[in-house]
């Protein structure tokens, strides 16, 4: 039973935090970032879609990025992209 709840909570979570979208500005900051960094545009594209669905903005990425802390399910969401 507790192991259906945790998915519900997750799920509610995934479509809660899917429905708020990055400004136009937020998500053309963060590809410049990247490609500044040596990242190819699809990846930074497939990375920009994955913090997109994990954080609400480009600040608390790099406020968490800052703290190190990557979450399962965005490291999971990467690993593809290379």
């Amino acid at each position: 039973m507790q192991k259906y709840l945790i998915i519900l909570i997750m799920c509610v979570w995934c479509v809660s935090g899917c429905a708020k979208a990055w400004s136009t500005e937020e998500r053309q900051q963060f590809l410049e970032d990247c490609q500044d960094n040596q990242g190819d545009e699809n990846i930074c594209e497939c990375i920009l879609d994955c913090l997109e669905n994990n954080y609400k903005n480009y600040s608390l990425v790099l406020d968490n990025l800052e703290k190190a802390e990557i979450s399962k399910s965005l490291e999971q969401c990467i690993s593809p992209c290379q």
